[in-house]
């Protein structure tokens, strides 16, 4: 069952005033469908083979079954703004176009009750009606009698009363052949903040090898760690996370340049001229992105509002240096709520990041990271150490909100932490550089 309705990018509309279509897309959120998904290719061709690997019913895959158990868990991590949740669009996207195969984006919290969860994934693997306990609504709730609302959208159930399955063994005692029609991915963002309940529902999935139900999750750096808590998922195949970096600078020139060409002057948004600036365009605006995608949705948020403004908008002459200084805005504001939490430390984190800039090839072992947090931490004032350790639990816990926020990143093949975009680097120096010498 796909999300289409609930995930589409904004659309031009027959008869839609071009300026309300500009101001649509202005207003996109960056955890929106993208109009344009450019790159990841090997993150994709990884979910997949993953996917393929899941056998459905039948004697021809039984061998393949007893080879390939189809309970596994592939995990994309990385910082706000890496493009997760574009990813995830993009799987669920080429998922639905396979034979025998379905996806459905699902809370993060409904890990949390098994029933619902088994429930629906009955529902969605027999393509039938199915009680989801907890999460029917009624029409005096403003729902449908028989309807449960699950990630933003409607999903069925039935209003016969059956036993709640609690388990995978007791939906194969229930549904046995009905359940191994096709394969099931769960899409799950934000999974950085599952409850221990979460992880141990999750873990109940990755570990079972009997219905063909995969999930897909997404969340920031320390996600590994956070489905690792007592009961969660500990043991993780080859290649089975994934720590996202920012796009490579061609790949962020081929997303603004298809961006652009599917805004300006199409056959389907006619009224939007400049169609012969768009190449000049898409190099300005990569440029500024520096390939994080998270910055690209901006600048070109910023260009569309510039468009917006105009009488009749022409790309040709919208304002560059004004839409780029706009863009600026929005990556400093970027920068500044990943180091909200680390007010008055500002010093700590462009030590780390000093230490990242030197380092060779710009990553540091986790434990070197922690070593220079703690020997930092130790040159600081006693007050200011006191409050330290009142806001952190120890450099441990600094070092791990660090990852959490964004401030540094899992290298992309292992092997130690980095900083997800120079510029970030650059705006940590500049920030922190008064107190690099407490």
């Amino acid at each position: 069952m796909s999300n289409d309705d609930n995930t589409a990018s904004v659309t031009w509309a027959k008869g839609m005033d071009a300026k309300a279509f500009l101001t649509a897309l202005a207003a996109q959120a960056d955890r929106d469908r993208p109009l344009a998904f450019v790159g990841r290719r090997p993150v994709l061709d990884l979910a997949k083979h993953c996917i393929g690997n899941i056998p459905v019913s039948g004697p021809a895959n039984r061998a393949r079954a007893l080879r390939n158990p189809p309970g596994q868990t592939l995990l994309i991590q990385g910082p706000p703004g890496a493009g997760k949740s574009a990813l995830l669009y993009e799987i669920e996207a080429w998922t639905n176009s396979q034979p025998d195969s379905v996806s459905t984006q699902v809370d993060r919290d409904l890990l949390a009750r098994r029933e619902s969860l088994l429930s629906l994934i009955s529902a969605e693997l027999r393509d039938a009606p199915e009680e989801a306990p907890g999460d029917s609504v009624s029409k005096a709730q403003g729902g449908n009698a028989g309807f449960a609302l699950l990630k933003g959208r409607w999903s069925r159930t039935s209003t016969k009363s059956e036993p709640v399955p609690t388990s995978v063994a007791a939906l194969e005692r229930r549904h046995g052949k009905a359940l191994h029609q096709r394969r099931l991915i769960l899409l799950i963002d934000e999974i950085q903040d599952v409850s221990p309940e979460g992880a141990r529902t999750l873990n109940m999935l990755h570990t079972q090898t009997t219905l063909p139900v995969m999930a897909v999750c997404a969340g920031t750096g320390d996600s590994q760690g956070a489905l690792g808590q007592p009961g969660g998922v500990s043991r993780w195949g080859a290649n089975a996370v994934v720590n996202l970096a920012g796009l490579a600078p061609s790949e962020a020139l081929q997303c603004a340049r298809q961006t652009l060409h599917k805004v300006v002057g199409t056959p389907t948004t006619p009224r939007i001229q400049g169609h012969h600036a768009i190449e000049t365009w898409a190099e300005q605006l990569a440029e500024a992105s520096r390939g994080w995608p998270q910055h690209l949705h901006n600048y070109l948020a910023s260009l569309w509002k510039a468009l917006s403004a105009q009488e009749q908008p022409d790309l040709s002459r919208a304002p560059l240096e004004e839409t780029l200084a706009q863009g600026d805005v929005a990556r400093r504001s970027y920068y500044d709520q990943r180091m909200e939490r680390f007010l008055g430390y500002e010093g700590v984190v462009a030590a780390v990041h000093q230490g990242l800039a030197t380092a060779h090839g710009g990553i540091l072992p986790k434990g070197e990271v922690i070593n220079i947090i703690g020997e930092f931490k130790q040159r600081l004032p006693e007050h200011t150490q006191t409050a330290f350790d009142r806001r952190f639990e120890d450099v441990i816990d600094f070092a791990e909100a660090l990852l959490k926020s964004g401030m540094v990143a899992n290298a992309p093949n292992g092997g130690g932490w980095a900083s997800p975009i120079p510029s970030l680097t650059d705006y940590v120096l500049d920030q922190g550089s008064a107190g690099l010498e407490p």
